[in-house]
């Protein structure tokens, strides 16, 4: 497991007073792969985080519950798997209740056999409290079924959203009301998408259904239904985008925010979007669609409050130089506008990605997101998928006051490679930088090295131009820094500094 850790105290930066970030990358035991975290979740003394990947005897696909501290550092895993390959969905699936439980719909699949799904219940120590039956393809005569994603409700059940059996192809989307024991209520079909990804519970019972359809434009989905299924209105988005509904964000006036993509020329790349964020009045009509990135396969997915009255925006794209696929995160302000955007990625190589499943603000005014890194063509194990966890601060920094150096791109694998010694130093003693990229790390400018203080100010700013510079101590007062490194286009690494 690879791990950047970063205990942030006694801090002046605005509301990063005492918040803590972390990047870890757990990859499977074998040579084989997780296909990410699906979600997480923060929990008293730390943070839960479900994956799904290669069981870790490398015979069938499972779920693995890890528990990380709230420094980021491991503390256990448990694995739960069946004879077959079994899946709860890939973004955001698994629902959180109360008494620290969670529940997963877990769908097993493979060989002869017809699909099944499972319930199945966890405490907050991994371990399964219960298991029931859910649905079967056994008794249709054609199709099957699937999972996307299990939400808890108000009331204690739970709305299982994916796909029907025995329903025409293209036409299969469908979402099944669960009471609290697991007991199927009812179940809606909707003939105008093929899968049902999300769902969002409304304030007066209702729905809010994203969804996808095969179509040659407005390929995603939004339907809203009242408290037992009856659609009330169906609204379709992204024109001419290769893209999908999302989980939508009710907000305080009822209106449905839903992070998304969008393309308005048929005739230009296939690949390049606008990531943007719609905003749906209760009635279902478009109040707005607020762009936000354009590039190749740009989207906005995640869309998450802060505890200020802001948004998270999370998303991703394509990227030209470098990674193939980049992480993006936004600050959104009351009115949607974008206060910031940065792109974040752990490998760096041609052919590598990374991408989040899951997203939530946590208690300290941070954001704690987990998914998936792919190593790249010039790393380890080309191709090989590992579970990532990231924490940020409220400024979106791994390391406090990034925001001040006006760098947008993050690069977060890099931290193993730079050293900054000694660490407490004394005042007016050199210290030592050291940063030894791995032979595939190519440079876009020249390195710089950027101190800030507690209160976010700059107070030295320096190129360096060996793998080695000695920094002058000598102007600084005892307190606690933070170092940044940048080749001015991307933020490489970084680290906290005390000068006694």
């Amino acid at each position: 497991m690879r791990a950047t850790l970063l205990l942030l105290a006694s801090l002046s930066l605005g509301s990063a007073i005492g918040q803590t970030t972390f990047n870890v990358v757990r990859e499977h035991p074998s040579v084989l792969s997780y296909n990410g975290a699906i979600s997480v979740n923060e929990v008293e003394d730390g943070y839960l985080m479900f994956s799904f990947g290669w069981s870790l005897d490398s015979t069938v696909g499972a779920v693995h519950i890890t528990k990380f501290d709230l420094e980021g550092a491991f503390q256990w895993e448990k694995e739960h798997k069946r004879d077959r390959t079994t899946s709860p969905g890939i973004i955001d699936p698994i629902a959180a209740i109360s008494g620290n439980r969670y529940v997963g719909a877990m769908t097993a699949y493979g060989g002869q056999a017809p699909k099944v799904t499972y319930l199945y219940w966890w405490n907050d120590s991994g371990d399964t409290l219960y298991t029931r039956f859910l649905k079967s393809d056994t008794s249709v005569i054609s199709g099957t079924h699937g999972t996307r994603q299990l939400i808890a409700l108000s009331d204690g059940g739970f709305l299982h959203c994916g796909w029907c059996a025995n329903t025409p192809p293209g036409q299969s989307s469908c979402i099944t009301r669960l009471d609290s024991t697991g007991t199927i209520l009812w179940e809606r079909i909707y003939p105008q998408a093929e899968y049902i990804q999300n769902a969002r519970e409304a304030p007066d019972g209702g729905f809010v259904l994203g969804g996808s359809r095969n179509a040659q434009q407005d390929e995603a989905v939004v339907i809203r239904t009242d408290s037992v299924g009856n659609m009330q209105w169906v609204r379709y988005h992204g024109l001419y985008a290769l893209t999908s509904g999302t989980q939508a964000l009710i907000d305080d006036d009822g209106n449905i925010l839903m992070a998304g993509n969008y393309k308005d020329d048929p005739t230009w790349s296939v690949y390049d979007a606008w990531a943007c964020l719609y905003k749906y009045a209760p009635n279902g009509a478009l109040l707005a669609r607020k762009d936000y990135y354009y590039f190749r396969d740009a989207t906005a997915v995640h869309t998450v409050r802060k505890a200020d009255g802001h948004y998270w925006l999370v998303g991703g794209t394509e990227q030209f130089v470098d990674m193939d696929f980049a992480l993006l995160l936004w600050e959104l302000d009351e009115d949607l506008d974008s206060l910031w955007m940065r792109r974040y990625w752990f490998y760096g190589s041609d052919g590598a990605q990374s991408v989040s499943y899951s997203v939530r603000s946590t208690s300290d005014d941070g954001i704690i997101m987990c998914g998936m890194t792919r190593q790249g063509q010039a790393d380890p194990l080309p191709y090989k998928k590992d579970n990532w966890l990231i924490k940020l601060d409220s400024y979106g920094c791994l390391v406090p006051g990034c925001h001040t150096v006006g760098i947008e791109e993050v690069a977060l694998g890099l931290d193993q490679y730079l050293s900054i010694s000694p660490n407490p130093v004394a005042s007016g003693q050199p210290l030592r930088i050291t940063f030894e990229p791995p032979a595939e790390y190519i440079s876009l400018g020249p390195l710089r090295v950027a101190v800030v203080d507690a209160t976010g100010r700059m107070v030295h700013e320096e190129q360096m131009g060996a793998a080695t510079l000695y920094l002058s101590m000598n102007k600084l007062t005892s307190g606690l820094y933070y170092l940044h490194l940048t080749d001015g286009t991307r933020w490489l690494a970084g680290g906290k500094v005390l000068v006694e």
